[in-house]
């Protein structure tokens, strides 16, 4: 099954567009991210099912919650950049 990653630098705006997204009813699961695509010293993931991705992003973008980076994966441990 394809997911996306939404990176983020804190696990405080993780957590709040976690909210946002299961306040719309799309599920989403924070983690630390992968530690192999961390670009700063700590990230946290959110997973997002590809189905619920557009308005995922559309959401976010509403809320200025956008993630600092997006990949693509199919197991969620991460693959390709967007």
């Amino acid at each position: 099954m394809m997911v996306y990653l939404l990176l983020y630098k804190s696990m405080t705006q993780a957590m709040a567009a976690q909210r946002a997204l299961t306040g719309r009813g799309i599920r989403a699961e924070v983690g630390r991210a992968p530690r192999d695509l961390e670009q700063v010293s700590c990230a946290y993931s959110i997973r997002v099912s590809a189905q619920w991705f557009p308005d995922a992003m559309g959401l976010l973008k509403s809320k200025r919650l956008e993630p600092v980076r997006v990949l693509t994966s199919f197991d969620g441990r991460g693959g390709g950049q967007l």
